[in-house]
């Protein structure tokens, strides 16, 4: 798993490449908590193979400690990570760029 930031304007890009597995979502949790000064964030899913359900309980959980109002989106899913959104409702939870 590979985590790549950047930053343009106070919005935060976390690029993500590889496989979001158990084993790899402390190293995810450490970079959505190092936003905390963001006013947005964008996860680029666009290399994304896979997504476990350990991440998107922190996603979510993120989503919940900042507020429904702060802006997190999700940009470049493949057919796997969409369809784990789509099953899961996250998708109305979180803003999707195709």
């Amino acid at each position: 798993m590979e985590i790549t930031r950047t930053e343009n304007d106070g919005e935060v890009t976390l690029r993500l490449k590889g496989c979001l597995d158990t084993a790899a979502t402390p190293d995810f949790a450490a970079a959505i908590e190092a936003t905390a000064s963001a006013r947005a964030i964008v996860l680029d899913m666009a290399e994304l193979e896979f997504i476990a359900s350990s991440a998107l309980r922190h996603l979510v959980a993120t989503k919940k400690r900042r507020g429904a109002s702060f802006p997190i989106a999700i940009s470049g899913m493949n057919e796997v990570v969409r369809e784990v959104f789509d099953v899961t409702g996250l998708d109305e939870v979180f803003e999707i760029r195709d």
